[in-house]
């Protein structure tokens, strides 16, 4: 016949005869119940006349087919003793591998929210359904399957908790699981994927004015993303002036970190800046703001003045010399005063008039490269229609020692 057992169960054997137990000797049983150690050393169990009536119990040490053979003495009734033998075979078996599952909220966490990991496990034994699971004794969690434990020895049918510090998608995170089978522990492994879900940039600006007699602002993007590397935002620039009409029209944009004009009209502005990660995700801040043109003083005639010409900075400038350009009257002038060559002191000159001779376009005029022959050398103060109007340019100077340099003007030095 066959049988059955798990694990390290207690079996126990029992001899019987089916008529009057009269023929068999008495206390004439042998029993030889095979069985080996894990390291495949014999663990058999011997015995030798014992009690007809006595039972036999056995613990076995490793899995497999199982012999057990007796042996008892009977009388055939004239006075003949004879030996009757019994085989029976029994399969000692592992139980099964535990079935490992555990889930977690937030589904989509991001590396604010702390994550709430639930177990589900089944290691029950059932005979009924039939279920046989070997018991599960230890958990731990690799979170990145990386091969370090970051949960160490959880029960199994705790919660547990954790926050991602950083962000990614498809982060790989192991269960493992240890078991005993019936006759050693084993582990198994359960490996879900998880998503984090993206926090938006938070949007800000900072902003200098570095205009001298006209404002020059220069606008910085100082905006932060808590679950990126803030140097892969992307900014998105857009400048808008109310119009006659009271309306707002946009008039330029850009896409850089930061953010200059050449203002040429007085008024009402508003610059829109938006941020954005790699997921697309954004935020925005808008500034209203009033232009207003200051006259320059100074200490020479009658609208003379000085500028200060800062080191490695923007700044708005105008000056109010008619007949002259930017190259002969304020590049050759300021190279004259520091005693050193202009391509040490200005990178460049960057004008926007709206004038007959130009509308709609950056002149620029860069010490070194631009011919003074070109529209880049432009005027200093240009003729629309009737009337002349100073034209304010963008200066960008490099870093030529920690004090500015003092511009002296007079209009008088015009034609």
């Amino acid at each position: 016949m066959m049988s059955e057992i798990y694990g390290k169960e207690r079996v126990r054997y029992t001899w019987n005869v089916v008529d009057d137990n009269t023929a068999v000797q008495a206390s004439t049983l042998d029993w030889e119940i095979k069985d080996t150690l894990l390291n495949g050393d014999d663990n058999t169990t011997l015995l030798t006349d014992e009690p007809n009536t006595d039972t036999q119990s056995k613990v076995y040490e490793s899995k497999g087919s199982k012999e057990v053979h007796t042996e008892v003495d009977f009388d055939d009734g004239w006075g003949n003793i004879y030996t009757h033998e019994t085989n029976l075979t029994v399969e000692a078996k592992v139980y099964d591998v535990p079935v490992l599952s555990f889930s977690w909220t937030p589904d989509k966490p991001t590396i604010l929210d702390e994550v709430t990991f639930t177990q589900d496990n089944d290691d029950t034994r059932d005979d009924e359904i039939p279920k046989a699971y070997g018991r599960i004794d230890r958990v731990d969690i690799d979170y990145y399957t990386d091969d370090t434990i970051d949960e160490e020895d959880i029960e199994k049918d705790t919660e547990w908790k954790h926050t991602f510090s950083s962000k990614q998608d498809g982060i790989e995170i192991k269960q493992i699981a240890t078991y005993w089978d019936g006759w050693e522990h084993q582990t198994t492994e359960l490996i879900k994927t998880m998503d984090m879900s993206n926090i938006p940039p938070v949007c800000s600006t900072s902003r200098q004015d570095n205009g001298q007699c006209i404002p020059a602002y220069v606008w910085t993007a100082t905006s932060t993303d808590l679950d990126d590397d803030d140097e892969t935002l992307a900014y998105e620039w857009e400048l808008y002036k109310k119009n006659d009409n009271d309306e707002w029209e946009s008039i330029d944009t850009g896409d850089e970190k930061e953010y200059t004009y050449p203002f040429q009209y007085e008024g009402e502005y508003k610059l829109r800046m938006k941020t954005s990660d790699s997921e697309g995700a954004s935020d925005e801040k808008t500034e209203e703001f009033t232009i207003e043109f200051t006259s320059c003083g100074g200490a020479g005639g009658v609208g003379s003045g000085t500028i200060l010409i800062e080191p490695n900075r923007w700044q708005m400038i105008a000056i109010p010399v008619p007949g002259v350009k930017v190259k002969d009257y304020f590049c050759d002038k300021l190279a004259e005063i520091a005693d050193k060559d202009i391509t040490e002191l200005v990178d460049v000159c960057k004008a926007f008039p709206s004038s007959d001779d130009s509308y709609g376009k950056y002149l620029i005029y860069k010490p070194g490269v631009t011919k003074e022959t070109t529209a880049g050398n432009f005027e200093l103060i240009v003729t629309d229609g009737d009337a002349n109007e100073i034209n304010p340019f963008l200066l960008k100077t490099y870093d030529f020692g920690s004090d500015p340099i003092t511009f002296t003007y007079d209009p008088n030095d015009g034609e």
